[in-house]
C-alpha cells in the first residue's frame, strides 16, 4: 500500500514537473516569436520610411564648406581631436567615426529645415574624397556643411580673444573634451542655434522645443550635450556668461568643471536658485530646463541598455517620447554593435542614420 502510494506520488511529481517545463518552453517560444515579429515589423517599417534616403545616390562634395550664419536655424557639431595637435596622417579625409557620422545624419534627416554644421579641427589630408564612404554619404543631405576652425581666429571678437587657448589646453587632463566645452559656448555666442554632442542621435524635430533650452543630466546637474541659445536676448546672455566663466575659472584637472558643472553654476546664478530642481522659465528669464527624458532617457549608469539584446521592446519604447538619445560615448565607445543584431543602438542607426548604417560594415 505505502509502496504503491509512493510510486503514485513520484509519478505525479514527474508529471507536474513535465507540465511545468512544457509551459515554460511554450512561454519562451511565444516571447521569442513575439520579439522576432516585433523586430521584423520594426525593420520593415523603417526600410519603407527611409526608402528615399537609401536610394538617392548622388551627393555633392564640391560645395560643402560653409561657416554658420549668425541668427539662422543652426545645428552645430564640434570635432576637436586636433585642437592642440595637428593631424599628420596621410589620406584620412574627414576624420569621423561611424557613430559620430550617425549623429550628424540623424540631425540633418529629422531637421531638414535647419543648417547642420560640423566645425572641425583635423586637417582633411588627402581631401574630402579620401574619406570613408559613410562620411561621403552624409553629403546626400544638402543641409550638411563643414567648416575648418582656425581657433585663434575663431576666438577673435569674443571675451577669449586674448586668452591663451593652447597653453591652457596643454595643461588639461582632457584637452579634447575641454576644447569641446570651450568651443561650444563660443560657437553659440558667435552664431546662436543648437549645439549637439557627436554622441547624440536625434529622433524628433527640434522645432517643437522652441528656443533657449538645455537638459538635465541628473537631479542635481545640468547637461551640455544639447544646448540651444538664441543669438540675441537671454540666449546670447547665457552664452556670454558661459564664455566668461571659462575666462575666469577654467580648470583642466576636472572632467566636469568646464562642462556640466559650469552651466549648472551659470544657471544657478542666472535663476537666483540653489538647486537644479528650482529652475524654471519664470525664474530663469525664459530659459527652459528640460527633463532627462528629452535627451537622456538612459542615465549614464544605464548606458549598457543601448547595447543589450534583451528587453529590446521595452528599451525602444522607453525612447518613444525622447527628442534625442545621448549614448554616453566616453563610457560606451569600446562596446561593440553588430548591425545584424537587435541591439537598440543599432536599431536607432537603422532608422535615423540610414546612409551611415548602410555603408558601415557589420560592426558599428
Amino acid at each position: 500500500m505505502f509502496q504503491s502510494l509512493s510510486q503514485y506520488q513520484i509519478f505525479r511529481n514527474i508529471r507536474y514537473r513535465f507540465t511545468h517545463l512544457v509551459v515554460i518552453a511554450c512561454l519562451v517560444v511565444l516571447v521569442f516569436f513575439s520579439t522576432t515579429h516585433f523586430l521584423s515589423e520594426y525593420r520593415n517599417s523603417i526600410l519603407k520610411t527611409n526608402f528615399n534616403y537609401r536610394n538617392k545616390d548622388k551627393y555633392d562634395l564640391e560645395n560643402i564648406e560653409m561657416e554658420p550664419v549668425r541668427g539662422k536655424k543652426n545645428i552645430i557639431f564640434l570635432e576637436t581631436m586636433c585642437s592642440i595637435q595637428p593631424n599628420e596622417i596621410d589620406d584620412t579625409g574627414l576624420l569621423l567615426t561611424k557613430r559620430q557620422a550617425c549623429s550628424i545624419e540623424s540631425a540633418a534627416k529629422i531637421n531638414s529645415d535647419a543648417s547642420v554644421h560640423l566645425l572641425y579641427t583635423c586637417s582633411m589630408n588627402g581631401g574630402i574624397k579620401t574619406s570613408p564612404e559613410y562620411v561621403k554619404r552624409l553629403f546626400k543631405y544638402p543641409n550638411i556643411k563643414i567648416w575648418k576652425l582656425d581657433i585663434p581666429e575663431f576666438l577673435s571678437g569674443t571675451p577669449l580673444q586674448d586668452w591663451n587657448f593652447k597653453e591652457y589646453l596643454e595643461t588639461s587632463n582632457w584637452p579634447v573634451e575641454h576644447s569641446s566645452d570651450i568651443l561650444r559656448y563660443v560657437s553659440l555666442l558667435k552664431y546662436g542655434g543648437t549645439y549637439l554632442d557627436l554622441d547624440v542621435v536625434i529622433r524628433k524635430s527640434l522645432e517643437k522645443l522652441g528656443t533657449n533650452y538645455l537638459g538635465k543630466e541628473s537631479s542635481d546637474s545640468l547637461s551640455t550635450c544639447v544646448l540651444n541659445f538664441a543669438s540675441e536676448g537671454i540666449g546670447r546672455n547665457v552664452s556670454e556668461m558661459c564664455v566668461n566663466e571659462i575666462l575666469n575659472n577654467f580648470w583642466g584637472e576636472s572632467w566636469n568643471h568646464n562642462g556640466p558643472d559650469l552651466v549648472t553654476r551659470v544657471l544657478k546664478k542666472l535663476c537666483g536658485v540653489e538647486t537644479v530642481e528650482e529652475m524654471n522659465p519664470d525664474r530663469c528669464s525664459g530659459l527652459k530646463v528640460l527633463p532627462e527624458i528629452n535627451f537622456a532617457p538612459f542615465s549614464y549608469p544605464q548606458w549598457k541598455s543601448l547595447f543589450s539584446s534583451t528587453d529590446v521592446y521595452e528599451i525602444m519604447n522607453q525612447m518613444n517620447s525622447s527628442f534625442g538619445v545621448h549614448v554616453w560615448n566616453k563610457l560606451s565607445k569600446d562596446e561593440n554593435i553588430n548591425l545584424l543584431s537587435t541591439q537598440p543602438y543599432g536599431l536607432l542607426a537603422l532608422q535615423f542614420c540610414p546612409n551611415v548604417h548602410d555603408h558601415s560594415d557589420i560592426n558599428f
